[in-house]
């Protein structure tokens, strides 16, 4: 997986994902929702072909995306080890 900022441009940011499917971004983007942010969204130029693109538009879009990956990253390390107990 790659990531590019394209935009970081005062209250936008804008980051496009290569090598995987929307469905990161779309994780992120509901986290962000969750958040409070002003806006998000996915944006997918080709659904079989285009790069998926995270759009947000926040006071502080950056650190937004960056709490909302960590949050992200506690919820499934706690859903990995549940699903570890299980047998």
């Amino acid at each position: 997986m790659e990531v590019k900022i394209t935009q970081d441009e005062g209250k936008t940011l804008a980051i496009e994902f290569e090598g995987i499917d929307r469905s990161v971004a779309e994780l992120i983007k509901a986290k962000l929702f969750e958040m409070g942010v002003e806006f998000a969204s996915v944006e997918l130029d080709h659904p079989q072909v285009g790069k998926p693109r995270l759009v947000v538009k926040d006071k502080n879009a950056k650190q937004a995306v960056k709490k909302a990956i960590e949050e992200l990253s506690k919820e499934l390390k706690e859903l990995q080890g549940l699903v570890a107990k299980e047998k």
